[in-house]
Formats: C-alpha cells, structure tokens, sequence
C-alpha cells in the first residue's frame, strides 16, 4: 500500500499515511478531527419538531446525525431544525495545588480524587487545608462504596442487551463498540447498573450516616444528661466546625463525642476511608475542642469502662484519692489481668513490669511497663528503653498524682535511659493529656490502624489476619494482597484515629 498523500510505500505498521505531516495535511482527516470543534457549554440545542435536547452543538458525537436520520431528515444545514437556548456555564473543579481543572465539579467520576495522589495528597488532606471542598466527602464516600458493591457479587453486575456481556455498568467506552450513547441505551434498554446496584444507591448513603435516630446514640445522650444535668448540649449539629457534623458537643466543657456505628463508618458499606475519623479529630482540636470517638462494640459490651470514662471527663467521681496517702507495691500478673480487664478499655496486656497503688488491701492503679513492642513497627532502640503500656484507675476513682507517683517509681527502680508510650487519638488530645504534664515530648503522630469486621458485630485485631495465615489457611495466590484476601472472605474494615507518640529521656 502507498500513502494516500504522498504516494510513498508504506511500512507494515503503517496504515494510511507515512508520517505525520501527511497525515495532518490531509483535509479529509482533519475535518474527522473533532475535538477541534469545541462545544460551548453555555448553549444547548433544542429541536423545533419535538423539544429534544443535545449539549454538542457541533456534532462532535453525531448524536443529531443519528436523531435527525430517525426523522428522515438531511443532516446538512441542520441548525435550521434546532433553536439555541443559553444555560448557565457549570463551574470547574479546579486543584488548589496546581493549575489543573475539571468540568466534573462534584468529583463524580473520581478523577480529582486520582489528581491530587499526583501531589501525595487524599480527598481529607484537602478538606482539612481547603474547608471549601467539603462538598467533595459525600461524593467520595458513595462513588467509593458503589465500586466495591458492584465488586463485591457477580448479581451486582449487569448485562448488555445488545452484546450480552456482563459489566460492573454500561458505560459510554462499551457502548461505543455498539454506536450508540448512554441516553441512547437508556431510553431503549433501560438502565445502566443492575437493579439491585440501583436500589441500593436511590439515595445517597451519607443521608443513611448522618440519621441521629440510633439508639445508642440516645442512650450515650441520656447519660451525659444524667451526670452532668447543668451542661448543655448540642445534638446532631454542623454550626461548630462549619458545617461538618459533630453527633454531641457540650459547650460548657468544648468537648465533642462521636458515636462510630461499625457498619455505617466501614470501609466498604459506609465509605469511610483510612482519613475519616482522623480528620473529624484534627478539624476539632484545630478549634479548640477535644474530641472522643467511640465506637459501637465498646458501648455495648464495655459500658461500665465507657461511662467512667465519660465520667473522668467531666469530672465525676465516686471518689478521690491522693496518691501521696498510698502505699506503692508491685503487682502479680493475675492482679494486673483482672484489674486492667474490668477498668481499661483495650483490657489485658503482655507486660514485663505491673506496679500498682493501694488504699490498704484495694488496688487502686496500675501502670505497666514492657520492651518497645515490634508490633508498633518498633526494630530497634537503644538498651535500656521501655514502653509505658499501660495505666488506670479503678473504676469511679480519682487519684490525684497517681500517674507520677508510678511513674517515679518505675524510674528509681528501673533506671531506664528512655521510655516511651502511645496515647489513643479517639480518647486522648494533645490540647490536654497527662503525658506532656508528666514532662514527655510530643515525637509524632502514628498513622490510623484498621480493624476487620465480620457482619459488623465486633472489631477483630489486623494481626489475626496476617498475609501468610491467609494464604496458607485457605490455600490463595500470594499475589493477592491481605485486604483483597478479607473482602473476598466478606470481611470489613474500620480505621481509628492513629496514636500520639511520646518520648521521655531520663538524664
């Protein structure tokens, strides 16, 4: 074959043309070049014989071609059969990082989203620096949570009526195998997405989230109502922290409480991402407010925990204690077990050192200590440092210098060179906590953890769920990836807030 312009043989990857410069030369291929005609998005075209609508003005699809020959009618001067109505330009979705821009202003289609991971940044990096693209949230969440429901069963999934191959939904690259547009499908198919994927997503699932109707909620309200009646609170409100949601804030104290169902604030069913609950905790404590988040299986089956919990916040006691009137003695492992699983939250610990407080014979605090944990992603420290694991009170107690006096204690006896501790994001701030008044320093924040959920009933540990365990329990590739391997057994994830981590360095 020979070039079409120049006449010149062609090579065998060639089709055509031999280069460019004839390709581009050739009137016949340019007048195919329709992205050269840009369609004015603030004019549509409305047919003069039945109302029908169309955005491309230029034809750039053939769209008019194809409804004008269904009419019987010539395409040439095709204006004639169509007024022009003028719209209101939709406005850009611009990046505040660069000069990239975007028509989808919603970020429905998710390309923003894959824009600013070019900048190292996620959907709640920009919220939380940018607070005018919270709009954003909602969109994400759902465009997130649908894709892993169409995935997630083969009935979520839907056939082409003309081709009858079977996709995640019919979209315009398919259909134009087919010659056709998606309003083209629509209106002679039917739907896009399998009915069960649009039953599932007839309404938006953030209107679902934000319904302040659950009854934990309520039972937390109530109790808050109970301990501290003088307080007050603002239920369900978006006026603190412009227009993000906080479930219960107390004005009196500025302290925020979130109740985290486990199914509504996952992973897959929820939408809620590794940042969520992260970026609720930094918008709070960047006004001011101390933030606790808790979630659904710590309510129900940890209530006495929770509520002395919520009772050290707003300082209700059954009784006070100074610590300089208690003896300091160190604790058995089976003492240190049953006290930590009946007064603290994440219960046992695997710990080297247990030192305790008594008013007489009751045991009254603990404290423990242990080797920097490898778990932690810790490989290495100097000799002689150790990890602050644990510490609380008897449920009800208030022991004043309690932490310091164990404290010291630990450091007379021990002589370490450093210790080092974590403090939970969803309970500790660093507006005010008892490290940094106990001479810590503030090192760095951790990453939020995941937890996995089976029919969202209980938080499961990651570590149960390790690569290898899966891959030799159920006999799986190794290619496929640890949270790839729990969806495919149904299992779902929920992130927490991270941990503050403190350092002590003892001269």
């Amino acid at each position: 074959m020979n070039c079409i312009i120049c006449t010149k043989p062609l090579l065998k990857r060639q089709k055509n043309y031999c280069s460019n410069t004839c390709k581009f030369s050739d009137k016949t291929y340019n007048c195919r070049r329709v992205s050269l005609l840009k369609n004015d998005e603030t004019k549509i075209l409305v047919s003069k014989l039945d109302g029908w609508k169309t955005k491309d003005i230029n034809n750039k699809s053939g769209i008019i071609t194809r409804y004008l020959s269904k009419k019987g009618i010539s395409v040439e001067n095709y204006v004639q059969h169509f007024d022009t109505e003028i719209v209101e330009a939709k406005p850009l979705l611009n990046c505040p990082y660069c000069d990239w821009t975007s028509k989808d202003f919603n970020n429905v289609s998710g390309v923003f989203t894959r824009h600013i991971s070019s900048h190292n940044k996620t959907i709640s990096n920009v919220i939380e620096e940018y607070p005018d693209y919270k709009r954003l949230w909602k969109t994400f969440q759902n465009s997130v949570t649908r894709f892993d429901h169409i995935n997630y069963s083969d009935s979520n999934h839907i056939s082409c009526k003309i081709c009858d191959e079977k996709l995640k939904e019919i979209t315009n690259s398919h259909l134009k195998k087919h010659d056709i547009t998606c309003e083209e499908y629509k209106e002679k198919y039917g739907e896009l997405v399998s009915e069960n994927t649009k039953k599932e997503f007839s309404k938006n699932l953030s209107e679902i989230e934000f319904d302040s109707s659950s009854k934990a909620e309520r039972e937390i309200r109530d109790y808050l109502l109970t301990i501290s009646p003088q307080s007050k609170f603002l239920y369900n409100t978006k006026k603190i922290l412009h227009n993000i949601e906080l479930d219960i804030y107390c004005e009196d104290k500025n302290i925020g409480i979130e109740y985290n169902g486990l199914y509504f604030h996952s992973e897959m069913a929820g939408g809620r991402m590794k940042d969520y609950h992260l970026f609720k905790t930094n918008t709070s404590e960047k006004n001011g407010i101390k933030l606790i988040q808790i979630f659904e299986d710590e309510w129900r089956d940890k209530p006495t925990i929770v509520k002395n919990r919520l009772n050290n916040l707003f300082g209700i006691y059954t009784k006070k204690l100074n610590a300089r009137d208690l003896k300091i003695e160190n604790v058995s492992s089976k003492q240190k077990s049953e006290f930590l699983n009946i007064n603290h939250l994440q219960g046992n610990d695997k710990s080297n050192i247990m030192i305790g407080l008594f008013d007489s014979n009751m045991l009254v605090s603990v404290m423990t200590f242990s080797k920097p944990r490898v778990a932690l992603g810790i490989k290495k420290y100097e000799n002689n440092t150790w990890e602050l694991v644990r510490f609380c009170n008897l449920n009800g107690h208030n022991v004043r210098g309690g932490f310091s006096k164990l404290l010291s204690h630990f450091i007379k006896t021990n002589n370490p060179k450093k210790i080092i501790t974590y403090a939970d994001r969803r309970w500790s701030s660093k507006i005010n906590n008892v490290y940094e008044k106990n001479k810590f320093e503030f090192v760095s924040e951790t990453k939020p953890n995941y937890f996995y959920m089976q029919k969202y009933k209980t938080r499961l540990h990651r570590y149960n769920f390790t690569k290898s365990k899966l891959v030799k329990k159920y006999g799986l590739p190794e290619s496929m990836t640890e949270p790839e391997i729990m969806r495919k057994l149904r299992y779902d994830r929920i992130w927490d807030c991270g941990h503050l981590k403190y350092e002590m360095n003892i001269s």
